[in-house]
Protein backbone atom coordinates (compact mmCIF):
# COMPACT_ATOMS: atom_id res chain seq x y z
CA UNK A 1 0.00 0.00 0.00
CA UNK A 2 1.34 3.41 -0.98
CA UNK A 3 -0.32 6.70 -0.04
CA UNK A 4 0.73 9.58 -2.26
CA UNK A 5 0.15 12.82 -0.36
CA UNK A 6 1.24 14.96 -3.33
CA UNK A 7 -1.41 13.46 -5.58
CA UNK A 8 -3.87 12.48 -2.82
CA UNK A 9 -4.21 8.92 -4.02
CA UNK A 10 -3.50 5.37 -2.93
CA UNK A 11 -1.90 2.49 -4.83
CA UNK A 12 -2.08 -1.16 -3.89
CA UNK A 13 0.66 -3.33 -5.37
CA UNK A 14 0.38 -7.11 -5.62
CA UNK A 15 3.13 -9.75 -5.63
CA UNK A 16 2.34 -10.69 -9.23
CA UNK A 17 3.27 -7.16 -10.35
CA UNK A 18 -0.26 -5.85 -10.85
CA UNK A 19 -1.57 -2.81 -9.06
CA UNK A 20 -4.77 -0.86 -8.52
CA UNK A 21 -5.15 2.83 -7.69
CA UNK A 22 -7.76 5.04 -6.07
CA UNK A 23 -8.13 8.80 -6.29
CA UNK A 24 -10.48 11.39 -4.86
CA UNK A 25 -14.14 11.05 -5.75
CA UNK A 26 -16.12 13.85 -7.33
CA UNK A 27 -19.59 14.87 -6.27
CA UNK A 28 -22.25 17.29 -7.40
CA UNK A 29 -25.01 19.21 -5.69
CA UNK A 30 -28.40 20.10 -7.15
CA UNK A 31 -28.02 23.67 -5.94
CA UNK A 32 -25.25 25.92 -4.66
CA UNK A 33 -22.18 24.33 -3.13
CA UNK A 34 -18.76 25.14 -1.81
CA UNK A 35 -15.55 23.15 -1.94
CA UNK A 36 -14.03 22.15 1.38
CA UNK A 37 -10.31 21.50 0.99
CA UNK A 38 -8.83 18.24 2.19
CA UNK A 39 -6.10 18.10 4.82
CA UNK A 40 -2.89 17.79 2.79
CA UNK A 41 -1.11 16.31 5.84
CA UNK A 42 -3.50 13.32 6.03
CA UNK A 43 -3.21 10.13 3.99
CA UNK A 44 -5.83 9.21 1.39
CA UNK A 45 -8.78 9.78 1.58
CA UNK A 46 -8.39 12.46 4.28
CA UNK A 47 -6.43 14.65 1.86
CA UNK A 48 -9.32 14.73 -0.65
CA UNK A 49 -11.39 17.89 -1.07
CA UNK A 50 -15.16 17.52 -0.83
CA UNK A 51 -18.23 19.47 -1.90
CA UNK A 52 -20.61 20.78 0.70
CA UNK A 53 -24.13 21.37 -0.60
CA UNK A 54 -25.65 24.62 0.68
Amino acid sequence: EYNSIRECSMLLCYKNGSWVGSGCATSACMGPSREVPGDKDKPFPGCCPRKECL
